[in-house]
């Protein structure tokens, strides 16, 4: 008698062998003993699991047979290689012939999202109106592709990904009877590599029996499926938080040239760093002796995993991912210590040009040289020595905010968030005083139509409405601008677009100043108006005649 593999073998034969998927089989036997059975199933999950095994008992069971094969009315098919119309029309021609045997003629079809767009709609039909003595079987690892019309006509099943747990107890099942004494550990690594699939779990046993010749031992399995031990996994763990680079590119092609892929590392890296968060979380692990009195934190496993996801998303359009692998596990070694959140929150919720003028905070104090190179910068811009010092006395700057706060507060107690926000703002107002020292009049002026040049390439409509414009002021870094000829509904588009001109000077002048722009004159225009407005009819629509005054239109006639 030939082999038979393990998967086949072993393939459930009625609902009691069917494995964690409990909630589905109860709900099935039920269905039959209540005769409520649907007239089209779908069961979808991930592969491995009893989607097409609970199919056929299912099919077995409300025919009353043993053998699935021996049966005319269970057709099988497969709709990954029979995808087209022609198949569905076939299919559609046999359903109105009455079963031979039994009493359903029953459809199992399987990876029903391959069938094509016209398939669908010609399966459609039949599930809409189905003859009562036949029943559909859906079967799909990717639910999502199949049609909402056509799951909205069936009994939907999702199957579960199996447990560690139940595989293992299974794979015990099978070891005993096939005589074969193991290594617990070794189990549970196959459990792990099938990912859910009891289906992978036997494809992988049957391998680790052909290689080992006794017993199973654990060093046999690593080496037949390709997978990496944990012990050099730890072992990479402590070499990439003490940054020993070479070290750990020596562990890496240690692991690829016992044969084991890149992708086969990365997930079994994350599964090791996955069981370490866990024991970090439960303060099980690490001591701090564990890792050379490296203190590894949640956070740290956290974003090593994150790293390594998405490593493993890119790995795959790398042509040489050896090498790739080889570098990105060098730059784990000289990662900077893990940001903490509060830090990634402030950094976020921080005003940009705050950030981008490195404005020292009330509680930053500034290295030796960063504070020599501000005081040369403020010595270039001949601010007097008083002011100088206030400047790099921060003690000094910190009393000046508390106390002008106390004052503008009318000395209301403040929250210490409010507090903070007060000194932010203080800050880039002393900044922003410095920085607009050299902002006049007569800058702005001769600027100005670069200004209105560079606030084109960005927004040709605002650079038009500000043709008739001029500078009217500069004041404390601010830009006063005068808008003339235009009516309200354009001077309300330019007050929104403040922004847009604020930024537009900003660069031509490399300031930081602000800008509010003032109603002006209407000068040539004003005649025309009132001669536009006498040749209007008295008797013209209300409407009609605000939205010409709103927006200075014409009639033509």
């Amino acid at each position: 008698m030939s082999y038979k593999v393990l998967a086949l073998k072993w393939r459930p034969k009625i609902f009691e062998d069917i494995i964690g998927q409990e909630h589905i089989t109860q709900s099935l036997k039920n269905a039959i003993k209540l005769n409520r059975v649907s007239h089209a199933f779908t069961f979808s999950g991930p592969r491995g699991v009893g989607k097409t095994s609970t199919a056929r008992i299912l099919a077995k069971e409300l025919n009353g047979i043993d053998d699935i094969n021996s049966s005319f009315d269970i057709i099988e098919m497969d709709a990954a290689s029979n995808r087209g119309i022609d198949e569905i029309r076939n299919l559609r021609e046999n359903v109105a012939i009455a079963p031979a045997h039994g009493k359903y003629k029953i459809y199992i079809i399987d990876e029903v999202h391959m069938l094509t767009k016209e398939a669908f709609n010609a399966l459609l039909k039949t599930l809409e109106e189905p003859p009562e003595n036949v029943i559909f079987i859906l079967a799909t690892t990717d639910l999502f592709k199949i049609p909402p019309t056509i799951l909205s006509r069936t009994q939907r099943f999702d199957f579960r990904r199996l447990s560690e747990k139940s595989i293992i107890k299974q794979l015990k099942i099978v070891l005993e009877s096939e005589n074969k004494k193991y290594d617990e550990n070794c189990l549970s690594i196959i459990a792990q590599k099938a990912d859910g699939s009891m289906r992978d779990a036997l494809g992988y046993l049957d391998q680790i029996l052909n290689y080992c010749t006794d017993d199973i031992e654990i060093n046999e399995v690593y080496i037949s499926l390709g997978i990496v031990d944990e012990n050099l996994y730890l072992l990479l763990l402590k070499n990439i938080l003490n940054n020993h680079t070479m070290k750990v590119i020596d562990l890496v092609n240690e692991s690829l040239d016992s044969g084991v892929s890149v992708r086969e590392f990365i997930l079994g890296f994350n599964r090791f760093l996955k069981t370490i968060l866990l024991n970090v979380i439960n303060k099980r692990f690490p001591k701090e002796d564990s890792f050379d009195g490296k203190i590894l934190t949640e956070l740290d496993v956290i974003r090593l995993m994150e790293l390594l996801m998405q490593f493993e998303s890119r790995a795959k359009y790398y042509s040489q991912s050896d090498s790739a692998l080889e570098i990105f596990m060098a730059k784990l070694c000289n990662l900077d210590s893990i940001v903490d959140l509060s830090e990634i929150i402030d950094n976020i919720e921080s005003d940009d040009s705050v950030v981008n003028k490195n404005i020292k905070i009330k509680k930053s104090i500034p290295k030796e040289d960063e504070a020599i190179s501000s005081s040369e910068n403020i010595a270039d811009q001949n601010i007097p020595s008083d002011k100088y010092n206030e400047i790099n006395n921060e003690d000094a700057i910190v009393d000046k905010l508390d106390s002008a706060d106390d004052n503008s507060k009318n000395n209301t107690i403040l929250s210490e968030t409010e507090k903070e926000k007060d000194d932010l703002k203080n800050n880039e107002n002393l900044s922003s005083e410095v920085e607009n020292k050299s902002l006049n009049f007569k800058k702005m002026t001769s600027s100005f139509e670069n200004v209105i040049s560079l606030i084109e390439k960005e927004n040709s409509k605002t650079a038009h409405f500000l043709e008739d414009s001029e500078v009217d002021k500069v004041e404390s870094g601010k830009v006063y601008i005068k808008v003339n000829n235009v009516n309200d509904f354009v001077f309300n588009t330019l007050c929104n677009d403040e922004k847009i001109i604020e930024k537009s000077i900003n660069i031509i002048l490399n300031t930081q100043c602000k800008v509010e722009l003032l109603r002006g004159e209407i000068k040539d225009k004003e005649k025309n108006n009132v001669s536009r407005k006498k040749n209007i009819k008295e008797d013209e629509h209300p409407l009609f005649m605000d939205a010409l005054n709103k927006f200075e239109g014409q009639i033509i006639k």
